[in-house]
C-alpha cells in the first residue's frame, strides 16, 4: 500500500542547509500531466411548475478537465524541493487557475506554501466512489440532481473544507508508529488571483472568515491482507465584524478506509456549525460504501446523508443519496463509468418547492495523461 510522508520544518531547513553543494544540483524537471471527464445523464425529478426542480431538462451532457504541472528535486544535503500548479480546462475567470503550490520535504518533515487544501481536507478518509471521483457524494465533479428552492442540504462533503483553496503554510511531521501529524494557517479566507500583487487583502470584512486553522491526524497500518486507514481532522475561522447570530466558524470529521483484498470500505461523519451561535442550526453529513476491484473492473456501493437544523422548534431540511456504480477500464488511463443515482430531498418546513426525488443514469468517460 502506497504511504506518503509529509513534513514540515524544510522551509527553515532551506536555508541552514543550502551553500556550497548546491552548485551541484539538478534544477528542477517539470512534468505534464492531467485528466478529463465527461458524462451523459437521464435525470428523473420532480420538475412540475411550483416543484423542486422547475422546467429541469431531463438529460445534459457535461465534462471536466484539468491540466497539472508538477516537479521536484533533491539536493545534495537531502533538502527536497518541488512545485505543483492545477489548471481547469473547462471554466473561465478566476477559476481557471485553481491550486499552486511548493513544497520543501527533510527528514520527513513537509511544509507546503501557496494555494492548496489543508492539512484536515489533506488526511481525511470517507467511503470509496461507486465509479471514480467525478461522480459519488464527497464533492463530486459533477451533480445531476437540482438542489430544491431554499432547501440547505445540498452540497454534501465529508471532509474538512474551511479553509477551501486559500494561500496557507501547512506544516506535516513523519509518520510514527503509523501515526502522522499535520496543521495549516490560512490568513485571509477569499482567494483572488487577480490580486496576488496588489497588496495584502482587506480586513475587518463583514461576515469572512480568516486566520483560519487546520488540525489534521491519520493512522496508516497494515496487519497481514487488511489495510487500514483513520483520519481526523478540526477546523476554526475567526469571523470579522461578526453580525448577530453569526459567530466563528468550526467543522470538524472523521473517517476511515478499510482493504482487503480485492474489496474496500469506507465511512466517514461531518459535523459543521455553519458559522451560527444559534442552538440546533449544525449540519451533519456522513456516508458508508464498499467497493470491490478485480483487474480492470470495478463496482460499488455508497450511501451518504446530509441534515441540516434549522433552530430550535423549526426542524431540518435532509437529503439522503444512493448510487451504485462501476468502472471498466479499457486500457493505460482510459476507462468507461456506469451508475444510477437516487437521491430524496426533505423539507424541515414541508414546503413542496424545496423538496425533490430524483433518480438519475449516468455513462462517462475518463482520460489520465
Amino acid at each position: 500500500m502506497k504511504k506518503l510522508l509529509y513534513g514540515s520544518t524544510a522551509l527553515v531547513a532551506a536555508g541552514l542547509l543550502s551553500g556550497a553543494a548546491v552548485a551541484q544540483e539538478e534544477a528542477i524537471s517539470g512534468s505534464l500531466s492531467g485528466w478529463w471527464v465527461g458524462q451523459f445523464a437521464i435525470i428523473d425529478q420532480d420538475d412540475g411548475l411550483l416543484e423542486g426542480a422547475p422546467n429541469r431538462r431531463d438529460h445534459e451532457f457535461q465534462r471536466f478537465g484539468t491540466i497539472s504541472l508538477s516537479g521536484n528535486t533533491t539536493l545534495d544535503n537531502g533538502l527536497q524541493v518541488g512545485i505543483s500548479f492545477d489548471w481547469n480546462t473547462e471554466t473561465v475567470g478566476a477559476e481557471v487557475s485553481r491550486d499552486g503550490f511548493v513544497w520543501m520535504e527533510f527528514g520527513g518533515f513537509r511544509a507546503e506554501l501557496g494555494s492548496t487544501q489543508g492539512a484536515a481536507n489533506k488526511m481525511g478518509y470517507a467511503a470509496p466512489t461507486p465509479s471514480m471521483f467525478a461522480w459519488g457524494f464527497n464533492s463530486p465533479v459533477f451533480s445531476n440532481v437540482t438542489t430544491p428552492g431554499a432547501n440547505a442540504a445540498g452540497g454534501p462533503s465529508e471532509r474538512v473544507n474551511l479553509s477551501g483553496g486559500n494561500e496557507k503554510l501547512t506544516l506535516f511531521t513523519p509518520r510514527f508508529g503509523g501515526i502522522q501529524l499535520g496543521a495549516s494557517y490560512t490568513p485571509d479566507g477569499t482567494k483572488d488571483p487577480t490580486a496576488v500583487f496588489s497588496g495584502p487583502p482587506t480586513d475587518n470584512d463583514a461576515g469572512q472568515q480568516s486566520e483560519i486553522i487546520d488540525i489534521g491526524a491519520n493512522f496508516v497500518t497494515s496487519l497481514d491482507e487488511v489495510d487500514l486507514n483513520i483520519g481526523a481532522g478540526w477546523t476554526e475561522g475567526d469571523l470579522e465584524l461578526a453580525a448577530a447570530g453569526a459567530d466563528d466558524a468550526e467543522q470538524w470529521a472523521i473517517g476511515t478506509s478499510i482493504s482487503y483484498m480485492s474489496w474496500t470500505f469506507g465511512a466517514a461523519l461531518k459535523n459543521n456549525n455553519l458559522a451560527t451561535s444559534a442552538a440546533s442550526t449544525d449540519r451533519n453529513d456522513w456516508n458508508v460504501g464498499v467497493k470491490y476491484t478485480t483487474g480492470p473492473w470495478g463496482a460499488g456501493v455508497q450511501y451518504q446523508e446530509s441534515t441540516v437544523e434549522l433552530g430550535a422548534g423549526a426542524g431540518e431540511d435532509t437529503a439522503s443519496r444512493l448510487e451504485l456504480g462501476g468502472q471498466y477500464e479499457v486500457g493505460p488511463g482510459i476507462a468507461f463509468q456506469l451508475g444510477v443515482q437516487y437521491v430524496d430531498f426533505e423539507s424541515g418546513g414541508s414546503v413542496v418547492a424545496d423538496e425533490n426525488s430524483a433518480s438519475a443514469i449516468y455513462l462517462g468517460t475518463s482520460i489520465f495523461f
